[in-house]
């Protein structure tokens, strides 16, 4: 997540917030192999729901790790759960 921030930022001003930012996030160790969540994918039909790698790597970083998943696009709140969506961001009728 914070690449697609780092990639999309428009100025170092704004890569230096997000770095900031990063420092106060829970970390977890990559335990879950890209196979795994390859595969996970597979399982749930994913792909048909427009879930992508990163958006199933996410997910399982979530469940994995009962960690919340700030976010509004509706296809991954669906596909994640709303147990697993940090619900103050997330308008009430989208979950």
């Amino acid at each position: 997540m914070v690449a697609e921030l780092l990639q999309g930022a428009r100025s170092i001003k704004e890569t230096e917030l997000i770095v900031e930012l990063w420092k106060d996030l829970p970390k977890t160790p990559e335990q879950n192999s890209w196979f795994d969540i390859g595969m996970n994918s597979f399982k749930k039909k994913w792909m048909r729901q427009g879930i992508g790698l990163i958006d199933a790597f996410l997910i399982n970083q979530a469940w994995d790790y009962d960690h919340k998943i700030w976010t509004l696009d509706k296809k991954l709140i669906k596909a994640a759960g709303k147990d697993f969506i940090y619900r103050s961001l997330v308008p009430t009728d989208t979950l």
